[in-house]
């Protein structure tokens, strides 16, 4: 009797699998589409991107004039939500300036928010130059830079560092790019974070005042500047010619 129930479950769970193959078999034959449709989707949807993108770029270009004339105003939280905009859209993630591909890894007036494992998991394997950009006046510089230095804290050239470790020191974060060539003095802005004399430098970024460590200080050029948003991204393909001129070599 024990062998009869285990034969009938057998043949049970064998004609189960035939239905289940067969079920599988239609729904493959179902989804399979003949060639001419898939061509036929192509070209809606090449013609529908060709209709679309001058509409988002367009828009994109609002979005960043709106958000440097908000950030000009010192209204950072107008500027913020412009960018969450843009992130929402997910149009920014791509193409931050019209034809430009540039991947935004971080936009905020707060360094505490560099997020090492997320900018890494954000950037493009193949990532060759990284822009700081000041919201602001839409004010931007340049480095070259490979995706396992972005988080580091190292020099690029002989002029120029990245400093991407967002290191707390002097009662500052530091992130940002420095000019290693220029010193500072009581009171100028250092983007260096080893707090040394020899090695204090000015730069672009998030830093403190040398010999005072009092705040979190925002620079540009060397120089101190008002709390502002900086958006760090990142690109993988050759820059543009007005571009190139924004690169520090």
């Amino acid at each position: 009797m024990k062998t009869k129930k285990i034969v009938l479950l057998a043949c049970c769970l064998m004609m189960a699998g035939l239905s289940i193959n067969a079920t599988d078999k239609k729904d493959e034959a179902e989804n399979k589409e003949p060639a001419a449709l898939t061509q036929a989707r192509k070209a809606y949807q090449a013609q529908v991107n060709s209709v679309l993108d001058p509409i988002k770029k367009k828009y994109l270009a609002q979005l960043e004039d709106l958000k440097k004339q908000l950030g000009g105003k010192g209204d950072l939280e107008g500027a913020g939500a412009v960018q969450r905009e843009m992130e929402k859209l997910s149009i920014n993630r791509k193409t931050n300036e019209i034809g430009k591909e540039w991947t935004v890894v971080f936009s905020s007036n707060n360094p505490e928010k560099w997020n090492k494992e997320k900018v890494k998991k954000d950037a493009p394997e193949d990532m060759r130059y990284l822009r700081i950009k000041r919201i602001d006046t839409g004010d931007y510089v340049i480095i070259p830079l490979e995706k396992n230095k972005l988080t580091a804290d190292l020099e690029i050239n002989s002029r120029y560092g990245w400093y991407g470790s967002g290191t707390f020191i002097c009662n500052a974060y530091h992130l940002g790019i420095a000019d290693l060539k220029k010193g500072v003095v009581r009171g100028t802005m250092c983007i260096d974070p080893y707090a040394s004399p020899e090695r204090d430098h000015p730069g672009w970024g998030f830093g403190h005042k040398a010999y005072i460590n009092d705040k979190q200080c925002y620079a540009w050029d060397g120089e101190e500047i008002k709390k502002t948003v900086f958006e760090i991204s990142v690109r993988t393909s050759e820059l543009a010619p007005e571009e190139q001129e924004k690169l520090l070599k």
